[in-house]
């Protein structure tokens, strides 16, 4: 336990604008983070962390597969590298820097790291080291400053680690109130509705049910592909009448005839009973030159999520909107996962809207995907929770949202005393939804067949906190700006009766949603001023459609 730190904390009444405060605070930081819980229902997470890596005691945490060190860049500039794993590193430093989590504070986190997984750091959890990321495998901020936004209660938090000296302590009071008076500035937070784009992005996610017609629904694609054109009578994607499809198409890795062969290639397997469900994705890549924060702004608009984050690391950029969480771990060492196998988007007319969540409920093939996922995550647990504790506690929910139902599977367990976080994590690395079951002959089969790195796509974002907590988000709907290229990861679980050309298709219009997002920006980078730009990139947005 730290004997060191203590937690200083402000609290103010008003809950702060998240995007201005970051702009703000944090706009031009080389290095920082942006937890974004703002959409604020029932169910969903309620507060956005911010900040960066400019306290004093910060650090930036850097790694990559098979290197067999880490390296760690302190608040001074001074480098250093450490040997293991990074989370060899994590879990030491989290153990050294021990520090419970004050009663009075109301969220989890008050000082810790930040950062994300990629999907390659399998190799250092029982998956084989494959594919080469072009980015860093791992990369985590400790911080030591940082501003949390509780959007249900309203309030602003400022959260700030001290060290036992009366000049760090002074310094400590000094950010508190340098910062309030900053967001004093800043207009107050307003749960905003999601963006009129024509379209529900968030109606599209890694796993589409059918219609309650049987078929997939008609409205709910033309929506996600933000137009009207005719689909076909079945219905499943209508993509071949999108004007942009060559256009997506143009920037996919594998393209059509290699997906549609790798797809054959994944049911061989599955006939054969090597698996029983397989995530098989692709990526686009295209040329980078808007700013990949302005392209989080506009997603963050678009789809709003309650796992959403934008990162900063030098030149890499993550713009996430994701719908679904991996792992939280609170402070009473319980464990959550929460795995989406389903999605349907809402209607306005009721009697419409109660078909579609029906029929989100009721799909067989849905149902089946989602509880083989839940088993593989409820076997995972098992490793390092108390026996007996690991329940399934709502077995293919509906939930619903404004703006979509999804079909959500609740596990939780209670970790044992020689157990912590990052054991938690090591033993449920990927999370299940993005691999298949069973976990590590399905990844051998999907090294076998995708030709590159996932990269930060399938991976984690979220926190991990110096009083063992942790909340991790599972990595879709992103994407990611690094050596002047963009890339987006989308794909789809496979199952013996999946159709080819109809996963493909759903493969494209989940890429669609975040391809919009970044086309929209790049189309409208030569507004320097960001309000003139943003506002120029919605008309884009909206244009599109």
């Amino acid at each position: 336990m730290s004997d060191s730190l203590t937690v200083q904390h402000r609290v103010l009444e008003r809950a702060v604008d998240t995007e201005a405060a970051f702009l703000r605070l944090y706009g031009t930081s080389a290095t920082a983070f942006w937890l974004d819980s703002e959409h604020v229902e029932p169910g969903l997470d309620r507060f956005s962390f911010l900040g960066d890596a400019s306290g004093p005691l910060a650090e930036v945490v850097r790694y990559r597969v098979g290197s067999g060190f880490v390296t760690v860049t302190g608040s001074g500039g001074r480098v250093r590298r450490e040997p293991g794993t990074v989370l060899d590193y994590l879990a030491a430093a989290l153990r050294t820097r021990f520090l419970p989590l004050p009663a009075r504070l109301p969220f989890d986190f008050a000082g810790g790291y930040v950062g994300y997984l990629g999907y390659e750091v399998k190799a250092d959890c029982g998956g084989a080291a494959v594919h080469n990321a072009t980015t860093h495998d791992a990369q985590w901020i400790f911080t030591d400053r940082l501003v949390v936004v509780d959007h249900l209660a309203a309030r602003t938090h400022l959260v700030a680690l001290s060290g036992p000296t009366e000049t760090a302590r002074q310094d400590c009071d000094a950010w508190l109130d340098d910062t309030a008076v900053v967001l004093a500035q800043l207009p107050t937070w307003r749960n905003p509705a999601p963006l009129d784009t024509g379209n529900d992005l968030t109606a599209v996610d890694e796993h589409p049910v059918p219609s309650a017609a049987g078929a997939h629904d008609d409205r709910a694609t033309a929506d996600a592909r933000g137009d009207h054109s005719p689909v076909d009578t079945h219905g499943r994607s209508g993509a071949r009448t999108r004007s942009d499809r060559p256009r997506t198409e143009d920037h996919l890795v594998r393209g059509r005839d290699q997906y549609l062969g790798d797809i054959a290639a994944c049911q061989i397997a599955l006939r054969a009973g090597e698996s029983y469900e397989i995530t098989l994705t692709d990526q686009l890549t295209l040329p980078a030159t808007a700013d990949g924060l302005d392209t989080y702004r506009v997603l963050r608009r678009a789809n709003p999520a309650p796992y959403s984050a934008y990162l900063r690391f030098d030149d890499l950029e993550i713009a996430c909107s994701s719908p679904e969480r991996f792992l939280k771990v609170d402070r009473t060492r319980t464990v959550e996962t929460k795995p989406i196998k389903g999605t349907a988007r809402r209607d306005p007319d009721p009697a419409v809207d109660e078909r579609l969540r029906r029929a989100l409920t009721e799909d067989p093939k849905t149902r089946a995907e989602n509880v083989m996922i839940v088993d593989l995550l409820r076997n995972d647990l098992g490793r390092v929770c108390e026996i007996g504790s690991v329940r399934v506690h709502d077995l293919l929910a509906t939930e619903t949202y404004s703006t979509l139902h999804q079909l959500v599977s609740t596990v939780r367990g209670t970790l044992r005393a020689d157990t912590d976080a990052i054991d938690c994590l090591r033993a449920c690395f990927p999370g299940g939804s993005m691999t298949g079951a069973p976990k590590i002959r399905t990844m051998e089969i999907i090294d076998g067949l995708e030709t590159r790195a996932r990269g930060v796509y399938s991976g984690t974002i979220g926190f991990l906190g110096l009083g063992g907590t942790a909340d991790l988000n599972i990595v879709i709907r992103t994407a990611v700006r690094h050596g002047g290229r963009w890339q987006i990861g989308a794909g789809g679980a496979i199952v013996l009766d999946s159709v080819a050309a109809d996963e493909y298709d759903e493969m494209l219009l989940k890429a669609r949603a975040v391809y919009r997002a970044v086309s929209a920006v790049e189309a409208g980078r030569k507004n320097t001023r960001p309000d003139r730009a943003n506002s120029a990139t919605m008309e884009r947005w909206h244009s599109s459609g």
